[in-house]
Order: structure tokens, then C-alpha cells, then sequence
């Protein structure tokens, strides 16, 4: 049997509300949820502006438990309490012959930089 490892999304929700200064107030919502299968990920050197830096980038494989939504602009912290950035704004897949899975055939792609 697969079984994945937890992760806890956060996203942002801007709202109509406005705050004294003028801007829009934001609503940050974090669910956890388990049963994510991951790759070991890929690392590239960053640009030259950062050339001591290395830019990461994991895959990640949605559970069908999981209610799919946007991800768009989402942060994914991973099991080991890393923080990711969501790349794109993914979606599930409905066809594809993945159905006696566990697993959408929805991949997410996830990015950091580290020093």
C-alpha cells in the first residue's frame, strides 16, 4: 500500500473589506492533511545575483481525500516543517485511467531558494 507523508497548506484570501490605510485585508486559512506522496526533488543554481544560492523545486501527489481547490499563491509546509511556494495554479486531472488509485493525477509543483 502508498502511503504519503503530511503537509499543511496555507492561502490567502483577500477580502472586500478595506483597513484604515486603504488596503485590503487578507484572511490566511492552514489545513493540514496527509497522504501526500513526494518526489526527492531537483536543485539548479540560481542566478547570477545569487550565485552561492540554489533554486529547489519538488513535485507533489494529492491524495483523493483531499477537496480540491486553488492553490494558487499557496505556501506548502512539508513534513520536515519546510517551507514551499506553490508554482502555477494546479488542478486535478479527471480522466487518465488513474482512478483505482488513492492519488489525483493532479501534480504540484513546489519552489524555494536556499542560501
Amino acid at each position: 500500500m502508498i502511503t504519503g507523508e503530511p503537509i499543511t497548506i496555507s492561502t490567502r484570501t483577500t477580502l472586500d473589506a478595506l483597513l484604515p490605510t486603504g488596503e485590503h485585508q487578507t484572511r490566511t486559512t492552514v489545513e493540514a492533511t496527509t497522504g501526500i506522496l513526494t518526489d526527492s526533488g531537483q536543485s539548479t543554481p540560481s542566478d547570477a545575483e545569487r550565485p552561492t544560492g540554489t533554486h529547489l523545486t519538488r513535485t507533489l501527489y494529492i491524495s483523493r481525500s483531499w477537496e480540491a481547490r486553488s492553490l494558487k499563491g499557496a505556501t506548502i509546509t512539508t513534513g520536515d516543517g519546510t517551507a514551499w511556494h506553490v508554482v502555477g495554479d494546479p488542478k486535478p486531472t479527471t480522466g487518465g485511467g488513474m482512478t483505482p488509485t488513492g492519488f489525483h493525477p493532479m501534480a504540484v509543483t513546489i519552489t524555494r531558494e536556499e542560501d
